[in-house]
């Protein structure tokens, strides 16, 4: 008879119990993605505004900004331990629009003094950020 194969490396296993060795892996991944996002997001911001033109956004802001979407797929994850597939993606949408919209908000609003050239650029950010947050979650949220 053939060995059982492996568990499957997600922390919500399809026996809906929560599997602590991949905790680690969890961990590192988010904290490199959390890094990486709020990087990109910045280098946007500063390769196509001006530097001197916007005083409100830095890197620290933007990471801790960007990291309420943990606190979304936690939720996601404990309605889907609950309750299944439904109310986990459910969660995953309700915290994926409305972080991505504070992060909309805040960024709009340290992009507020702009002239009127810089504008179209500055929306450009504004729309982009939030959906790349999303996209993030969405990713981290199956991974």
């Amino acid at each position: 008879m053939p060995p059982p194969p492996p568990p499957p490396a997600s922390p919500l296993a399809p026996c809906r119990r929560f599997s602590p060795a991949v905790l680690s892996h969890v961990t590192t991944s988010c904290v490199v993605t959390s890094l990486i996002e709020a990087a990109l997001v910045y280098a946007a911001v500063y390769t196509t505004l001006s530097s001197t033109l916007v005083r409100g956004a830095s890197f620290v802001d933007l990471l801790a900004l960007m990291g309420y979407k943990y606190v979304g797929l936690v939720a996601a994850l404990g309605a889907g331990l609950l309750a299944g597939d439904v109310p986990f993606y459910v969660v995953l949408a309700y915290f994926a629009a409305s972080s991505s919209f504070a992060l909309s908000r805040w960024l709009s609003a340290a992009f507020a003094n702009l002239r009127v050239d810089m504008q179209g650029r500055s929306r450009l950010v504004t729309l982009g950020a939030p959906a790349l947050q999303v996209a993030v979650m969405l990713w981290l949220a199956q991974h």
